[in-house]
């Protein structure tokens, strides 16, 4: 019996069992409809952050490619005219034959479709079959007319091609800026010739220079030899990408788009979205530091662990409570039995409802019995 006393005396009172059966019934389902509340919510804030840097990176991918199709466009429609091609065979077989009229409308063609660009074109050229300049509309006088544009290897590769072909940037010797070549070969069963739009790289991507995808972000276009077409810092615009993860992307097949969620540029921790464009085929990154992409995580996680604190606070006071309401009459129902196992009959009734009200009643009358 002292064994069962003392292990009776060491137990937890009944308010205590009560206070922690009512804590774990109430904050366990919160914690965890807390938890996937968390985890699906974080989920769809990545989500969102990687799709504003879809976005980003999807819309200045066809920026570029509308662009570029549009000077497709213009280079077709010249370089099919009947007068083109008829020029183009007497310079390739018989330079004396060719008519000074005819020549001279292609010539003012050419000048208006530079006049036309809004300053973007330095110039529109056309070459013999040789790569030798040989009608050329520019901003300048005669800039490009005699000379061989293209080197052995971009001449060959656009000859057989047949396809739009994009330079890498280079330095006008009239103007001083960077600028781009879009080319694509004159054919009328042989090939006759190219047909070229010289553009200011500077307008070309002015449409996106204020593009930030966040506080943070910045926007990236890199062409497929590596050389950065793009970026907010006009020092690195014509210099080499030295970032061996995004070349391993430039040499990755099967890949158009993806997301790197960390990955390191210019010592900066980044998440990434790049898309490869279809007509240029340049890498076109949208990225934002890492730290900046997950704000909205830690924040969601600090106001998710504030409510599920605040919860568990006022659960904790209505267990208190709801305990205390419990286990005060069961008290003193136990401290009057204890006082009849004393022998003391006189004991006052207590007013009790519900079951303990019964049990209260059924001590009385058990008490009433003793005395008789």
């Amino acid at each position: 019996m002292k064994i069962n006393k003392k292990s009776a005396s060491s137990s937890l009172s009944l308010k205590v069992q009560l206070l922690l059966v009512l804590l774990l019934v109430s904050t366990v389902p919160l914690l965890i409809f807390g938890s996937i509340t968390y985890f699906n919510t974080i989920d769809q804030i990545e989500s969102e952050k990687e799709s504003t840097l879809k976005a980003y990176s999807e819309a200045i991918s066809g920026n570029i490619d509308a662009q570029l199709t549009g000077m497709g466009s213009l280079i077709k429609g010249l370089s099919s005219n009947m007068d083109m091609l008829i020029l183009l065979e007497n310079f390739n077989h018989n330079p004396e034959l060719v008519d000074k009229l005819r020549y001279n409308a292609i010539q003012g063609s050419l000048k208006k479709m530079t006049a036309d660009s809004s300053k973007m074109y330095e110039a529109v050229i056309v070459t013999d079959s040789m790569g030798k300049v040989v009608m050329e509309g520019s901003k300048h006088s005669k800039t490009y007319l005699g000379t061989e544009f293209y080197n052995k290897d971009d001449f060959k590769s656009i000859k057989e091609s047949g396809q739009l072909h994009i330079s890498d940037p280079f330095v006008s010797k009239e103007s001083g800026r960077l600028l781009i070549t879009v080319s694509q070969p004159i054919k009328s069963g042989p090939f006759l010739g190219i047909m070229a739009v010289i553009f200011d790289l500077e307008r070309f991507t002015s449409s996106f220079t204020g593009a930030r995808p966040g506080r943070s972000g910045e926007v990236l276009v890199i062409n497929k030899k590596g050389i950065i077409i793009f970026h907010p810092d006009d020092k690195l615009i014509n210099t080499h990408n030295t970032n061996s993860l995004l070349e391993n992307v430039m040499k990755s097949s099967g890949f158009a788009s993806g997301f790197l969620r960390k990955f390191n540029y210019q010592d900066k921790s980044r998440a990434l979205f790049y898309n490869i464009s279809s007509l240029s085929g340049w890498l076109i990154c949208a990225q934002v530091d890492t730290e900046e992409f997950e704000l909205p995580v830690r924040e969601f996680g600090k106001l998710m662990l504030l409510i599920l604190m605040g919860l568990i606070c006022v659960v904790a006071a209505v267990s208190i409570v709801y305990s205390s309401h419990i286990s005060k009459p069961l008290v003193k129902l136990i401290q009057s039995m204890k006082q009849v196992e004393k022998g003391n009959l006189e004991i006052q009734g207590i007013a009790l409802s519900g079951e303990l009200g019964e049990l209260a009643e059924n001590l009385g009358k058990s008490v009433q019995t003793f005395k008789l």
